[in-house]
């Protein structure tokens, strides 16, 4: 499967095993067939530039970032023993180093900020850590209304600060800003929640 051009990610994904137990395996069948690195370069897909100076590689990279972002808590280290997270750590330091020199193009500045804070690692896990308690608010209001709060409730405080919040996830998901690690643990956590999805045809 690597040999055939597919990540780390999407075949711990179609796996359904932790990416850590495919990248060892990965790394030690390099030791064994110096072909395989070879092969898998070869057969990756094309990397496409977009208007917006997106590429599909960088965008895989950014959602392979908010996963881990959202998973850990933290922002990849540069100097982990992980492969998988020091290159992870390697691809940040490189976005952080554009984004100080002022290089940093616009859409993949604004990529990154949706996926929360992404400049200094302290912010990014206490970004992370209150989205979190934020989702797990919103689960318990609903288990206990049986409804969605409402943002325009100024009368319960508590209410339109967790009614804004699910307003705001919403904003960004019809906008193409919410991370799919994001969205995902929405869908799981709380379904149902985007009431503006449009239904699904038969």
């Amino acid at each position: 499967m690597y040999r055939s051009g597919l990540t780390q990610a999407r075949i711990a994904d179609l796996c359904s095993v932790p990416q850590r137990d495919v990248n060892r395996a990965i790394g030690w069948a390099k030791r064994w067939d110096a072909s395989l690195q070879e092969g898998h370069l070869a057969n990756r897909p094309p990397v496409t530039q977009t208007k917006a100076g997106l590429t599909v590689g960088w965008l895989a990279r950014r959602e392979e970032f908010a996963a881990f972002l959202f998973r850990e808590g933290r922002t990849p280290s540069g100097s982990s023993t992980d492969p998988a997270e020091k290159a992870l750590g390697r691809w940040l330091s490189v976005q952080r180093s554009a984004s100080r020199r002022g290089t940093l193009l616009p859409a993949r500045r604004a990529s990154l900020d949706a996926t929360g804070s992404w400049h200094e690692r302290s912010r990014a896990g206490r970004d992370t850590a209150a989205w979190v308690e934020r989702l797990q608010y919103l689960a318990a209001y609903w288990s206990e209304h049986e409804r969605w709060p409402s943002y325009k409730n100024s009368a319960d405080e508590a209410e339109r600060s967790i009614g804004t919040w699910l307003h705001v996830q919403r904003l960004k998901l019809s906008r193409g800003l919410l991370v799919s690690a994001r969205l995902e643990a929405l869908d799981e956590v709380v379904p149902g929640w985007n009431t503006w999805r449009p239904p699904r045809r038969a």
